[in-house]
């Protein structure tokens, strides 16, 4: 079996238009220094920016979702029993938060929890 490479991931992922646009490929590329692969246009699959720098070392192909290479290491990891009606994997529970400082609220995203933890932290 040889190994799967960013040309294999446009083939069977960005062609069929199934490409999340997460950006695990570019990001862990192991030519990343290279500029191997990147985001030439927004709302677009990323595309090879240096084909010749291409290690071809797979890390991009086995990284995406969308291949589902790494499901059943995952599966076996966090005990995901069924992936399609329980996404998050196994949790003891799902909280809802909200920063009680009126400045992480007024200025921070999303309730201003993390800004909080670590102003707690420091």
């Amino acid at each position: 079996m040889s190994i799967k490479t960013f040309q294999d991931l446009i083939k069977e992922v960005h062609e069929k238009g199934i490409c999340q646009e997460c950006g695990g490929c570019t990001s862990f590329c192991s030519a990343a220094f290279e500029e191997v692969i990147g985001f030439k246009k927004p709302n677009s699959p990323p595309e090879y920016i240096n084909k010749d720098a291409c290690l071809e070392c797979g890390i991009c192909y086995y990284l995406c979702p969308q291949t589902h290479i790494l499901d059943d290491e995952l599966n076996k990891t966090y005990k995901f029993t069924d992936f399609k009606s329980i996404p998050l994997g196994h949790f003891e529970g799902i909280f809802s938060c909200q920063s009680t400082d009126p400045d992480f609220l007024k200025y921070g995203t999303d309730g201003g929890v993390v800004n909080s933890i670590i102003n707690y932290m420091i």
